[in-house]
């Protein structure tokens, strides 16, 4: 039996959660058995440019580059303002280096994307800390902190117990339905081509996955 032919996702994170849910999901996509290629996503916990320089020469253009990236508070001015130097250094990456450069971001951070595995997420929060509740009402935890969820081995036991292909692929239609609702109720914010919804929850993580799944053949 011929082994399948691979292809190469190169995924620039914040923090180590990111980097295990993405080796999660490689590891889900290569164990699925119907996708048409296999999955090599590579991760590593730096910003666009940095990232290109130490990967982009090692890459063909059939590979994707994509940026895990959090936004606390777009109406505060500072985080809106390193949110859009985000956004300049991925389009500044895209030109130096010639390569495909997309963003998945959270409003207000990666624990929105990991609760709607489980959950819609519909309720405008007041920031990250009031994931917590949820996180230990749809995981059913106790958490006192959220830096305890962070820790590697309670969220590597997240990922082996709540993230599946199926629940994946929900989470891919409630962020959906988030982006909907949005688009209905709020005016979008484009800067440099990329568009987004500046009350939470809003994200584009979906869409990066959603991404990976089409190329890799995972219905």
């Amino acid at each position: 039996m011929s082994r399948k032919e691979s292809r190469r996702f190169y995924v620039s994170v914040e923090g180590q959660c990111e980097e295990l849910y993405f080796k999660h999901i490689e590891k889900l996509i290569n164990n699925y058995g119907k996708n048409k290629y296999q999955a090599v996503i590579v991760t590593k916990q730096l910003q666009p440019v940095q990232f290109c320089k130490r990967f982009a020469g090692n890459a063909d253009k059939r590979d994707l580059f994509l940026h895990i990236q959090d936004i606390e508070d777009y109406y505060d001015k500072s985080f809106l303002n390193s949110f859009y130097a985000l956004i300049s250094s991925l389009s500044e990456a895209k030109k130096v280096f010639g390569v495909s450069y997309e963003l998945g971001y959270s409003n207000y951070s990666f624990e929105l994307w990991l609760l709607l595995h489980v959950s819609f997420m519909s309720q405008t929060l007041s920031g990250r800390k009031d994931y917590l509740k949820y996180i230990n009402k749809c995981f059913k935890k106790k958490y006192k902190r959220l830096d305890e969820f962070k820790n590697e081995k309670e969220f590597s036991l997240i990922l082996e117990n709540y993230v599946t292909l199926e629940t994946v692929k929900k989470a891919i239609a409630n962020a959906k339905r988030i982006v909907a609702n949005n688009a209905e109720f709020q005016n979008a914010i484009t800067f440099k081509r990329f568009k987004f919804y500046p009350m939470n929850p809003d994200l584009t993580v979906h869409m990066v996955i959603d991404k990976i799944f089409q190329v890799c053949g995972v219905k």
